[in-house]
């Protein structure tokens, strides 16, 4: 059975925007390693600064180093 014409219209805009955020986030990662002081349209003070968020040591596709905090069992993205 198909899905109704809402639902993939949804589905469309949800993985659009998806896509528009990972590459919001990935221009923000390479301009705040460019300069330090590159301040992106997100960060709304120093306390809510999605420049912080996507810098951080659990950004770039560590999504569990909160539950696994040691080396071992949570080794290095390849890409770092």
């Amino acid at each position: 059975m198909a899905a109704p014409g809402w639902e993939r219209a949804l589905r469309l805009a949800l993985c659009a925007l998806g896509l528009a955020l990972s590459v919001y986030a990935l221009h923000v990662e390479t301009s705040r390693e460019r300069d330090p002081g590159y301040r992106a349209a997100c960060d709304l003070s120093p306390s809510v600064s999605c420049s912080k968020v996507f810098t951080s040591r659990c950004a770039g596709g560590r999504p569990l180093c909160n539950l696994f905090p040691l080396p071992p069992l949570q080794p290095p993205a390849p890409w770092h």
